[in-house]
């Protein structure tokens, strides 16, 4: 065992980089601002919340030590979260293209150092950092146990997201960095990426310390609650635990393809069959026996996605020497009379198909105003629209970077923009022409919610969708709804 630790650490990216972190002088400074700047904001909250504590009433005191606590406690954790999850993937972001900019990447390459190690090398010193920045302000979190409200399963759990948070988006930034050829591009996308996560994950959070409210209990209680996988019951943990894991394996392998190789496929044959696997594992092992329109929902959408990438990664790129195509097809000769990239597609979205009826045939479906099968084909008849496109496109482009791009354009064009457009001509003016209503039927996305039988299910209504005047009043009157109480009196006072 410890031969086997001793030979994953003998890593010469991996020591390279501590070496180079550990030993200067920004890691140093760099360290004491940031727990200074915890310091003083915990100072600053202790300052003017304890004006109000008065000794001679012990129960409110209480009440109010114990808010303060949780008011230095969750500051605290907001500022580690600004700061490690957008530190961490502009380190990653710059590693490899630094490489290129200093003109040392081409030495890197004929040293016997594979691409997988490279990268999980550049990805395991990140992450001692992130964990040494975490360490760095545990001593003022523990100024939160003074005044009570904060238990060590808050910090667990705190510890927990902020490491799988910077997991995920450093993994993210070691592929922008393979892709791409200068720093600044790859940390402006890198910035746009945490921004767009940063966006979806506050509206995250605010649900989630909601619910534990109204649950009175506490994260490391939401965390530990038992979840069904196929029937039997696991922490609700270790599942995201592994789904963080996926989602960095997909980035991670996609960095390891195209460091020495821009141009090259994000994923193999292989590779990305086995994750998408694993990700319909873990999906269905969730809902297994809880098929409705929310369950239903989210398995659709993620597939989607899953399948959206494959034809994106497979459909695109014509066949060079030396790389996997090439190599499998001078493998089994019977293989070079025929396109594989869309047999295999084709094979995932039967294999997609034949999950989702066999899913709907053990679940109770009796109760349901649809059909998942039929659900299901509707988000079939576009990917096979883009494989043939994707087909097209690589006979006419040689390079692959370009294909994608414009398959990816041709998609979004089709399938978001105009309909889109449609909808909202038809909401402004309250036209039902046959144009715009065969424009709004190009999107599965459109033709869900009446296929489905009702017509909220993405959230918002079908003729106000997401950027209708009413739609934007609807919202803010529910969030400032919600800012003034719990939405369960809130629905009497409407």
């Amino acid at each position: 065992m410890m031969e086997r630790l001793a030979n994953l650490l003998d890593n010469a990216v991996l020591v390279r980089e501590l070496r180079r972190r550990m030993r200067g002088r920004a890691l140093m400074f760099g360290l004491m601002i940031y727990v200074a700047l915890m310091s003083l904001v915990a100072y600053l909250i202790l300052y003017f919340t304890t004006k109000g504590v008065s000794p001679t009433q012990p129960q409110q005191t209480l009440r109010l030590l114990s808010e303060i606590g949780q008011a230095v406690f969750y500051t605290v954790v907001i500022i580690q979260g600004f700061l490690v999850l957008i530190i961490a993937p502009m380190i990653t972001s710059g590693m490899t293209t630094m490489e290129k900019e200093k003109k040392t990447f081409e030495f890197l390459r004929v040293t016997p150092i594979r691409t997988g190690s490279y990268v999980l090398g550049g990805l395991a010193s990140t992450m001692l950092y992130v964990l040494l920045a975490l360490l760095c302000a545990l001593p003022v979190i523990s100024i939160s146990f003074l005044y009570g409200g904060i238990g060590l399963e808050y910090v667990l759990a705190s510890f927990g997201i902020l490491l799988g948070g910077a997991l995920i988006l450093s993994s993210i930034g070691l592929a922008i960095s393979s892709a791409r050829e200068k720093t600044r591009t790859a940390q402006g996308q890198t910035v746009l990426i945490v921004m767009f996560v940063f966006m979806f994950g506050l509206s995250g959070l605010r649900g989630l310390f909601y619910y534990i409210g109204r649950m009175r209990g506490t994260p490391f209680a939401l965390l530990s609650m038992q979840v069904p996988f196929f029937g039997i019951g696991i922490p609700m943990w270790i599942y995201l635990a592994c789904a963080v894991l996926l989602l960095s394996a997909f980035a991670l392998i996609i960095a390891a393809r195209k460091l020495y190789n821009t141009d090259a496929r994000a994923f193999s044959y292989q590779q990305f069959f086995i994750l998408f696997l694993i990700a319909m594992v873990l999906l269905l092992g969730a809902v297994w026996r809880d098929l409705n329109e929310g369950t239903f929902l989210a398995f659709l959408v993620i597939s989607f996605a899953l399948l959206f990438g494959a034809v994106l990664t497979f459909s695109v790129g014509r066949m060079e020497i030396g790389d996997d195509v090439w190599r499998l097809k001078r493998r089994y000769l019977w293989l070079r009379r025929v396109d594989e990239s869309v047999w295999y597609l084709l094979g995932l979205l039967a294999i997609w198909m034949v999950i989702s009826s066999i899913w709907a045939g053990a679940a109770h479906t009796r109760s349901l105003r649809f059909e998942p099968i039929t659900c299901v084909a509707l988000f079939c008849a576009p990917l096979f629209f883009l494989i043939v496109c994707g087909r097209l496109i690589s006979g006419m482009v040689a390079a692959r970077r370009f294909g994608v791009r414009l398959l990816f354009g041709i998609a979004a064009l089709l399938f978001l923009v105009l309909p889109l457009v449609a909808v909202m001509v038809q909401e402004v003016t309250g036209s039902e022409s046959i144009m715009l209503e065969a424009l709004r039927q190009l999107s599965p996305f459109f033709v869900l919610p009446e296929l489905m039988g009702d017509r909220q299910i993405w959230g918002w209504d079908r003729s106000l969708i997401f950027f209708g005047p009413r739609g934007i009043y609807d919202r803010h009157i529910l969030d400032c709804r919600f800012m003034r109480g719990s939405p369960d009196g809130l629905l009497h006072q409407s």
